[in-house]
C-alpha cells in the first residue's frame, strides 16, 4: 500500500518545508487509530511523512500498521523496569533523532488518538513559529480541560519544585479567545508542530526517580532556551485513550507523577 504522505519516508535527506508526523503509540490504540490515519490521508499539505514508534508486546500492531503504508520503530517498554514517563521521553527522543538524522524541518508531534482537521497541518505551518498547537483537552468526563499551560515553574536546576508546572488555562480563557493565534507558555506536546531549531536544541529527557512528563521537560527547557510556544485557539478532536490501566502497571506506582494525561491534584491548580 501507497504510504501516507511523501511516497518513500527511507531517503537520506530531506527538503526545506517537510514534516515528519511522528508520535509514541500501542496496539491500546487500535481503536482510534483508523481514524487517526484518516485525517492524515485528508491533509491538505501532502509534504509529510508518519513515523510511529510502537511499544506493543505483540508485533501485531506494527504490522498492520505497516500495511496501512506506515513507518515503525519497535521500542518495547518493560513495564517492571521502566516508568511510562520514562518510556515516553525514550520514544520521543527516537523519533527526534530520527528527524534529525533525516533532514526534516518540522515535527508534526501527534498523538494517535489526536485527529487532525483537513487544514490543521497547513495552519500551523503558515503561522511560522518555533512552536505551535491547537487546543487538546485532558482528563476525561466533567473534569476536561484545556491542555493549554498559562506557566510553567519547573526549573531544571530544583530537584524539588513548588510548581508542579501544570497551571492550565480555563474554559473561560478559550471561549474568550477562541479562533486567535496566542503566546502561551505551551501546548499540549501531543498536538505541537516544531520546528528543526528547536528539536535540534531540545532533547527528550525524563529522571529515573524524579518522575516528571517528558512533555514539561520539554516545555521548560525550550523556554529557558528562548523558544516561543503559540496556541490556534481552536479545538479540536480529542478521543483520549485512557491512561489508568498504564498507569496502574507502571514503575513506582507510590510516585506522585506530573503530566498532561493524568494527574488527580492537577485539577486543583486550574486556572480561571
Amino acid at each position: 500500500m501507497e504510504k501516507i504522505g511523501r511516497d518513500n519516508i527511507n531517503n537520506s535527506k530531506r527538503g526545506n518545508g517537510e514534516v515528519l508526523v511522528a508520535a509514541p503509540s500501542s496496539d491500546r490504540h487500535f481503536p482510534v487509530i483508523n481514524k487517526y490515519l484518516k485525517a492524515l490521508e485528508r491533509q491538505t499539505y501532502k509534504d509529510f511523512d508518519i513515523l510511529i514508534v510502537d511499544n506493543s508486546k505483540d508485533p501485531a500492531y506494527s504490522k498492520y500498521l505497516a500495511r496501512k503504508g506506515v513507518e515503525v520503530i519497535r521500542a518495547e517498554w518493560d513495564s517492571n523496569k521502566e516508568h511510562i514517563l520514562t518510556y515516553l521521553a525514550r520514544a520521543r527522543e527516537i523519533y527526534r533523532k530520527y528527524a534529525l538524522e533525516n533532514g526534516y524541518e518540522y515535527i508534526m508531534h501527534l498523538d494517535t488518538d489526536i485527529i487532525l482537521p483537513e487544514d490543521g497541518l497547513e495552519r500551523l505551518i503558515n503561522f511560522n513559529k518555533d512552536n505551535v498547537g491547537y487546543v487538546v483537552h485532558v482528563y476525561h468526563g466533567k473534569y476536561k480541560t484545556p491542555c493549554v499551560f498559562r506557566e510553567g515553574g519547573f526549573k531544571l536546576n530544583q530537584p524539588n519544585p513548588r510548581n508542579n508546572g501544570l497551571q492550565y488555562y480555563s474554559w473561560s480563557w478559550y471561549y474568550r479567545n477562541r479562533g486567535k493565534l496566542k503566546r502561551v507558555y505551551a501546548t499540549a506536546l501531543g498536538c505541537l508542530l516544531s520546528k528543526r531549531k528547536v528539536f535540534k536544541e531540545v532533547p527528550f529527557r525524563s529522571h529515573p526517580t524524579f518522575i516528571y512528563g517528558e512533555d514539561l521537560w520539554f516545555h521548560e527547557e525550550a523556554n529557558q532556551k528562548g523558544f516561543e510556544f503559540w496556541c490556534c485557539v481552536e479545538r479540536i478532536p480529542h478521543l483520549n485513550t485512557i491512561w489508568d490501566p498504564i498507569i496502574e502497571t507502571s514503575k513506582n506506582k507510590g510516585s506522585i507523577i506530573y503530566f498532561a494525561f493524568g494527574h488527580e491534584e492537577a485539577r486543583n491548580v486550574v486556572m480561571v
